[in-house]
């Protein structure tokens, strides 16, 4: 049974960047990360932009209740950041910024609970409140930004939950619902510009994607679906990953801007899957499914699909000897560093695994529908029309960047014409 984050909705936040530095010897290592002192068991939450940072939660569990601290990895023993005073109890760790300098997520009580934002300093860090809307009585934080300015989760309102986007100088606001009850922001993109999350409508959750032009949107189920949940996004906010259900059952689901929900189906002997955290260009995913073997991390990309995370890091060579790999909560920006949980010596215990890029089997297929031919060239003359890729109607994703240099020009043309001269993808 997957850990759940109380008092708040988790959600594997994707900031921008790409890791540096990474050698052929931690291009496939995994690491347990222990206990806070006095804890028994830890789950790794979100990961930073550049994979040296790792925040989660450590816990343990008397018999008065599970009793939660929030912890910051960073190559050592866990850190542990604390709780708002004087709010008592506990609080978890649920996002980070891409320097992994500030750390968000719920503190509470049996009686209250406040989002908080945690900055790292000389001191060895500050936690803070993050407020409530000026009609709320409690929040609750889950994502950050990438320059961690601006933050999503949840604010209390009378009876209800609403998801909320918080900047920093000017507080928070709810962004409301277009259900007939609550709703909750999981996952925010890299400039805070695109939230996502779900909302409830008649008993049953919907995904919804929000700007600040069009606010909040449905964005319905998969075929024959009648539920869904948006837990991660992208850097650019194009492409939603989750869950939901649909005509083939329980599955995860990568949702791309222009081109709708796209089922992330497990190996045929599982029963459910889930998605939880995507990299920042939208083809690498991570997030759980339950095989016949119990709950495991799973793996997916355009190149192979869905696999099981831990048989994919042993191949790699990683020894993942006398784990079982939970879940996979959190992947850094290039898909290089991966956090989650597990099981290890009788316990629930943190892991951060990196593994070498995962190339994209044919960029150049620009609708991905196997074939480079002539629509792709039609979208690629737009983009390259356009050039820089922090053009506002560059198309979202900037997907013919496919050196991904920030701009569509000669270069990228010369890979298109090697792309569309084959035709058929590999």
């Amino acid at each position: 049974m997957p850990v759940k984050l109380k008092n708040s909705v988790r959600c594997a936040t994707i900031v921008a960047g790409l890791v540096a530095g990474l050698t052929v010897a931690d291009a496939q290592t995994f690491t347990g990360l222990g206990f806070l002192p006095g804890r028994t068991s830890s789950f790794g939450g979100a990961v930073s932009a550049n994979g040296s940072v790792v925040v989660g939660t450590s816990y343990s569990s008397p018999a008065s209740g599970p009793v939660y601290r929030p912890f910051r990895w960073t190559g050592g023993p866990l850190v542990d950041l604390g709780t708002l005073v004087p709010l008592p109890s506990s609080a978890q760790a649920a996002g980070v910024s891409a320097d992994g300098s500030k750390v968000v997520g719920p503190s509470f009580s049996n009686t209250q609970r406040f989002g908080f934002i945690w900055i790292n300093n000389l001191s060895g860090g500050t936690m803070s409140t993050l407020g409530t809307s000026p009609a709320g009585s409690g929040s609750s934080a889950s994502a950050i930004s990438a320059d961690g300015m601006v933050v999503t989760g949840f604010t209390v309102e009378g009876n209800n939950e609403y998801a909320m986007r918080w900047i920093s100088g000017s507080g928070m606001v709810s962004l409301g619902t277009i259900g007939d009850s609550s709703s909750y922001g999981t996952c925010i993109n890299s400039n805070g510009s695109v939230i996502a999350g779900y909302y409830n409508e008649a008993g049953s959750p919907f995904a919804f994607r929000w700007t600040q032009s069009v606010g909040m949107v449905s964005l319905g189920t998969m075929s024959g679906g009648t539920s869904s949940v948006a837990l991660g996004i992208n850097a650019d906010g194009s492409i939603i990953v989750g869950s939901g259900n649909s005509e083939a059952g329980s599955f995860g689901f990568r949702w791309r801007a222009g081109f709708g929900f796209e089922e992330l189906l497990p190996p045929m002997d599982w029963l459910d899957s889930e998605a939880l955290g995507v990299s920042a260009d939208g083809n690498v995913v991570v997030g759980s499914g339950l095989s016949s073997n119990g709950r495991e991390a799973l793996l997916w990309s355009p190149t192979f699909g869905v696999t099981p995370l831990r048989s994919y890091l042993a191949s790699l060579g990683a020894n993942v000897t006398g784990w079982e790999l939970v879940s996979a909560a959190a992947i850094s920006a290039d898909g290089t560093t991966i956090t989650g949980y597990g099981r290890h010596n009788g316990a629930i215990e943190a892991w951060v695994a990196k593994i070498p890029a995962i190339s994209t089997p044919c960029p150049a297929d620009l609708n991905q529908d196997g074939f480079v031919d002539d629509t792709d060239f039609q979208l690629f003359v737009v983009a390259y029309n356009l050039l820089d890729c922090l053009d506002p109607t560059m198309p979202l994703g900037c997907p013919a960047d496919l050196n991904v240099d920030g701009f569509v020009n000669d270069a990228d043309f010369s890979t298109f014409v090697v792309a569309y001269n084959q035709l058929v993808c590999p």
